[in-house]
């Protein structure tokens, strides 16, 4: 496979933006497995982290943790990779309101999981004020 870095990829960038703080750029070379086939990504990250590559390895490990987490219980809880939603800004407006309602459910100190506080707060107005306004 052909690396994208096999030409100088600042040579596209606008000679006035200043990187003040570039101290680094890491490849990150996934492979993974799904029903038997092979896909193989690489992705890069320009870092004002000094060239530690177990710190540099931390830090990424952790956002892509975050955000698999995060995107995962929204696909759950909110059914967000069956939306059919593709307008203008529509899709983006309603994964932020999503966003908002995932993030009000799970403050909730009840031990439900986040798809039974969803449909508790649709069923009772009580508890939906209390989310809403605790």
């Amino acid at each position: 496979m052909r690396s994208p870095f096999s030409k100088n990829i600042f040579s596209e960038l606008d000679d006035e933006i200043v990187w003040m703080d570039f101290k680094s750029v890491t490849a990150v070379h996934s492979t993974r497995e799904i029903k038997r086939q092979c896909q193989s990504e690489i992705r890069y990250f320009i870092s004002s982290l000094k060239n530690d590559a177990a710190k540099i390895g931390k830090y990424i490990r952790e956002h892509w943790h975050i955000e698999n987490k995060l995107h995962w219980s929204l696909d759950i809880s909110f059914r967000e990779d069956h939306s059919r939603i593709r307008k203008i800004y529509s899709a983006q407006n309603l994964s932020l309101i999503r966003k908002i309602a995932f993030n009000i459910l799970k403050n909730d100190s009840s031990k439900m999981s986040t798809s039974r506080k969803r449909l508790k707060a649709l069923t009772r107005k009580d508890y939906l004020e209390e989310i809403l306004f605790s």
